[in-house]
């Protein structure tokens, strides 16, 4: 797996010559090729010896091979600061890096449930997931957008679950699980894609989008970069078509996806909206679909 991403990094150079040449420059940290979850390989420009490895939090490290490091069992879904040196003939590079580390099995998968992504201080901004089977969910990793551009991200910690369990990821407030700094699900338009761990391409995603009667001339930021997370998951077939049409929810309703397995690529056909009274996360979804009496002008 070449991973590309999710990587913090700071360099400090280090030459040990005085004479100008190309021929001592140093190395160049690429990216972290593949991760396990007790390994990690490290992509450079040319061949290095790692050296003064150290990892926190303390992890012992029982061999190194070329650019890849093994270590003991990792605490999946927990962050860890790599410091190290990459020394060629001549020249060295001084490197830290922040990796995430990976479940040695995968986790069960998850979908979305419910969606209620209108704000206010009593209806609850959040993300419904079900579990489809039983085991842990560790390093599962849901975004709002895609792991190529999102706003908020969320990996979970060792969570079992059962086949049919629902869990709520809270966008608006810190309880249970949530994300971040409250970042709040977009109530115009929003791509959510969930990965199995931080370095791997989503195996679910859904889009929804407030249409609206007349479209402008002008494409906002945030259009933009909804339609690039949309052609994402399009181009990677978790999504066909257009995104769900959001424009009927309001605080007493939600967006509701129908009992059906994963089924890539997710269209709208498996989505609704329904009356909740503003109290349906958590809950078994509803079968009423909404009808609107009339189109709004």
């Amino acid at each position: 797996m070449k991973i590309h991403s999710f990587v913090v990094l700071f360099t400090f150079i280090l030459i040990s010559c005085n004479q100008k040449s190309q021929y001592f420059i140093p190395p160049i940290f690429l990216g972290v090729q593949n991760i396990s979850h007790n390994t990690l390989t490290l992509h450079f420009d040319q061949d290095v010896i790692l050296q003064d490895i150290t990892i926190i939090p303390e992890l012992t490290i029982e061999n190194i091979q070329h650019h890849t490091i093994f270590f003991q069992q990792t605490e999946p879904s927990q962050p860890y600061t790599l410091q190290a040196r990459a020394k060629s003939s001549h020249t060295s590079l001084l490197f830290s890096l922040v990796f995430w580390a990976v479940p040695k099995n995968p986790p069960p998968p998850l979908v979305i449930n419910e969606l209620s992504i209108i704000h206010n201080k009593v209806i609850v901004d959040a993300i419904e997931l079900r579990a489809l089977e039983a085991g842990s969910i560790v390093g599962t990793t849901v975004y709002l957008g895609t792991p190529e551009n999102f706003h908020a991200r969320y990996i979970f910690p060792n969570v079992m679950v059962q086949a049919g369990d629902l869990i709520i990821l809270h966008a608006d407030r810190q309880t249970g699980f949530f994300f971040p700094d409250s970042p709040r699900l977009s109530n115009t338009r929003e791509v959510i894609s969930i990965a199995a761990n931080p370095y791997t391409i989503p195996y679910y995603a859904v889009a929804y989008e407030k249409i609206p009667s007349s479209p402008g001339n002008t494409i906002s930021k945030q259009k933009r970069i909804f339609n690039e997370n949309l052609t994402y998951i399009q181009r990677h077939n978790l999504w066909s078509g257009d995104p769900i049409n959001s424009q009927y929810v309001t605080a007493t309703r939600s967006l509701n996806r129908r009992f059906l397995p994963i089924n890539n690529p997710e269209t709208y056909h498996a989505w609704y909206t329904t009356n909740t009274k503003g109290s349906s996360i958590g809950y078994p979804n509803t079968s009423d679909i909404y009808q609107p009496k009339a189109d709004p002008k």
